[in-house]
């Protein structure tokens, strides 16, 4: 389980890669903007070198809407649960 889950969140979570550096693989990038770990792994690489990464802006955007959406669920899934 643990192969199956954490192979395909490091590999489309830009960890391993500047996002940037897929333009080659459009349909990829794309892919990888559902990754809440492309925005973390992103926003890290911006602030602590020089390699070229995702926009401060889009960074917070993508984390904010990938914390609001976690948390709706999870509220969500809470509420349904609580009330039974």
């Amino acid at each position: 389980m643990f192969a199956v889950t954490l192979t395909p969140l490091l590999f489309t979570g830009a960890t391993f890669y500047p996002w940037q550096a897929l333009d080659g693989l459009r349909w990829f990038q794309v892919v990888t903007l559902i990754n809440p770990l492309t925005y973390l792994s992103e926003g890290m690489r911006g602030s602590l070198t020089t390699v070229p990464a995702m926009g401060a802006g889009w960074v917070a955007l993508g984390l904010l809407v990938a914390t609001g959406t976690v948390g709706m669920l999870g509220v969500r899934g809470f509420t349904r649960r609580a009330t039974d």
